[in-house]
C-alpha cells in the first residue's frame, strides 16, 4: 500500500507551479493538463503560439514553465521560444520542447534559444515527471541522461536485409 500512496501523492516540485502548455492537438493538451494537474500544478493550455504570447502578456502572475510542441501551424515551437526570450520579463521562464520521434532538433539550437529540456512524444508519465523535477528544481541530469538529445536516435544505419520485430503492450505507443 505505501507504493500506491506514493504514486498518488502530489510531487512537491510541481505543487502550485504555474505551467503553460502550448500544443495544437487537443488530445495532447488534455492529457498534459490532466497529468500536470494531478501533480498539483496550475495548468493553462492554449492551442497556438500567438495565443500563448497573448496569455503570457495578459497574466499578472508569471508562469514557472512553458511546455510547447515543436510542430504547430502559424508559429512553431522554436519561433515561440524566440518570441518568449525577446521579452525581458519572460527571459527566466524555463522552456521545454515536445517533439515527435524523428523531429528532434540539435541540443545546441534548442539551448541557444533557451530551451532547457526536450521530450519526445509519446511522452511517458515517468519521463515527464523526471524532466519537470529537473527543470523546476534546477538540477541537471547526468550526462548519460541529458535533457536535450545530442543526436537523433532514429538515425540508425540498417542492412538492407534487416528485419525488425516490434512488440508493444501500451496502446499509446
Amino acid at each position: 500500500q505505501p507504493n500506491q500512496q506514493q504514486t498518488h501523492k502530489k510531487p512537491a516540485a510541481t505543487r502550485g507551479k504555474r505551467i503553460l502548455v502550448v500544443d495544437d492537438n487537443a488530445t495532447n493538451r488534455e492529457i498534459l493538463r490532466v497529468r500536470l494537474t494531478s501533480w498539483g500544478a496550475e495548468v493553462v493550455v492554449v492551442s497556438d503560439g500567438p495565443t500563448a504570447l497573448a496569455t503570457m502578456a495578459q497574466t499578472d502572475t508569471s508562469f514557472d514553465m512553458v511546455i510547447t510542441d515543436m510542430q504547430m501551424p502559424e508559429m512553431d515551437g522554436l519561433t515561440l521560444g524566440r518570441a518568449i526570450r525577446q521579452e525581458d520579463r519572460f527571459k527566466d521562464i524555463p522552456l521545454v520542447m515536445m517533439t515527435s520521434l524523428g523531429q528532434q532538433n540539435s541540443s545546441g539550437e534548442l539551448a541557444e534559444i533557451g530551451f532547457v529540456a526536450s521530450l519526445t512524444k509519446p511522452i511517458r508519465p515517468s519521463e515527464l515527471h523526471t524532466r519537470l523535477i529537473e527543470v523546476l528544481s534546477g538540477t541537471q541530469p547526468a550526462k548519460s541522461e541529458r535533457s536535450l538529445p545530442e543526436s537523433d536516435p532514429t538515425s540508425i544505419s540498417l542492412d538492407s536485409n534487416a528485419r525488425i520485430l516490434l512488440a508493444e503492450d501500451n496502446l499509446t505507443n
